[in-house]
Parts: C-alpha cells; sequence; structure tokens
C-alpha cells in the first residue's frame, strides 16, 4: 500500500498508475461529450391561471344541528384541490397527447447537419427501445400500452401544479426538450381545462335548470287543478 505524504508521492503514484488516468480522462471526456450532444436540454413553459370556484363548485362550511345556539364552522376544503384533480386528470392530459402526437406528424423534419445526425440517433435509440419493449411485453413483464397512453405518462411526469394556501391562482410548470413545443402544450393544456369546466358546470347549470322548470310545471298542474276545483264547486250549487 503506497501512503501519500507529499507532493512527490502523489506523482510517484501518476505515473506508476499513468495509463489508467490516461484511459480515465479520456472516458470522462468522452462521456461528457456525448451527453453534450446527446443529451435534450429542458425547457419550462410556466402560466399562472386564476379560478373563481363559484357556487356550484364551493362547499358549505356550516354543520346545522336540532336548533343550535352556536353554529360552529368545520375546516374548509380547498376548492382548487379539486381544479388540480381535473387539470391533471387522465382525460385531459390524454387530448393534449393527442393534440402532440397529431402536430409531431404534421411538423415538418429539422435541417443540417447536426439536427440530422441527432434525429438519427433519436430514431435508432427508439427503435432499439420499441424492440427491447416488445419483446418485455410479448413475454408478458410489461403491459401492453399504446403510444399515446406512453406520451400522455411522459406529459404527466413533466407537468406540475400547485397554488398557495387560499389563493385563487395556480401556477402551471411543463419541462420539455423544446421551449416552442413545451408553451404550445402548456397552452393546450389550459385549453383543454377551460373546456371541460366549461362542459362540467354546464351541465351543473342544466341540472338546475330543469329542475327549476320541473318545480313550475308541478306549480302550474296545481293551479290548474285548483281552478278545475273551484269551476266544479261553482257548477255544482
Amino acid at each position: 500500500m503506497i501512503s501519500i505524504r507529499s507532493l512527490r508521492d502523489l506523482l510517484r503514484l501518476f505515473f506508476i498508475f499513468r495509463r489508467e488516468v490516461q484511459i480515465t480522462v479520456v472516458a470522462t471526456f468522452a462521456i461528457i461529450l456525448l451527453g453534450a450532444f446527446l443529451l435534450p436540454n429542458r425547457y419550462e413553459s410556466t402560466a399562472l391561471l386564476l379560478v373563481k370556484p363559484g357556487r356550484d363548485t364551493s362547499t358549505v362550511p356550516i354543520e346545522y344541528s336540532d336548533r343550535p345556539s352556536i353554529i360552529m364552522p368545520n375546516a374548509l376544503r380547498d376548492p382548487l384541490l379539486d381544479e388540480e384533480r381535473m387539470l391533471t386528470g387522465r382525460p385531459i392530459t390524454r387530448l393534449v397527447a393527442q393534440q402532440y402526437m397529431e402536430a409531431l406528424s404534421s411538423a415538418p423534419q429539422p435541417t443540417g447537419l447536426v439536427a440530422s445526425v441527432k434525429g438519427a440517433v433519436r430514431a435508432t435509440v427508439q427503435g432499439m427501445v420499441s424492440v427491447v419493449r416488445g419483446a418485455l411485453e410479448l413475454v408478458g413483464l410489461v403491459e401492453k400500452r399504446t403510444a399515446e397512453e406512453r406520451l400522455a405518462e411522459d406529459l404527466e411526469k413533466n407537468f406540475k401544479v400547485s397554488h398557495e394556501p387560499g389563493s385563487s391562482v395556480m401556477e402551471l410548470t411543463f419541462t420539455w426538450s423544446n421551449p416552442e413545443v413545451a408553451q404550445t402544450v402548456l397552452q393546450s393544456w389550459v385549453e383543454q381545462y377551460e373546456n371541460e369546466r366549461t362542459r362540467t358546470l354546464g351541465r351543473v347549470s342544466l341540472y338546475a335548470f330543469y329542475e327549476q322548470e320541473v318545480k313550475d310545471t308541478q306549480g302550474n298542474i296545481l293551479s290548474h287543478k285548483q281552478q278545475i276545483q273551484g269551476l266544479l264547486d261553482q257548477r255544482a250549487r
């Protein structure tokens, strides 16, 4: 065992293992270059979404007992938790994945030597991964999934939503390798959420509308019955 006590001992150790040190330095430098060349950059697209829960989405914070003298409020449930659950739900994620795949199929191919080499290497790696995945699915070690489902899972992993307690503003963050794609996907995500929320609130509004119409119809029927009964009583006299 060599004990290092001075710089001379360190230099002696370097010359003894000179070949191993050179191989390690060259391998490290090659890994750094390959990582910088092949690994994609990460870009974040952020957005602030103001949500004002209405009467249909709010909860009653008070419980009433039999003739209470004091009404004690319970712990309020944050209504934005339901909004976040809707925003990160699988239905909206699948719609965003469908739009992303449609846009990707119609997008022009990148030009240039570097972009072409990156695209070729990425396609080769994806092909190898597909072959391995297919073999694992055939054996039964991996669940068979479609490309849309895998893309939806990737989008969901890179999407984050949060809000401060008591705030009505949700902070959306989406991370992707392309800044334009990240911005487009986040915009599509917000649009799909707004459409889903509009449909949900629309169904609630329609339910209240039809319920009111039923009550009005029942009131009209009762009024007509009373009028008919009054006419019958007059004729009986």
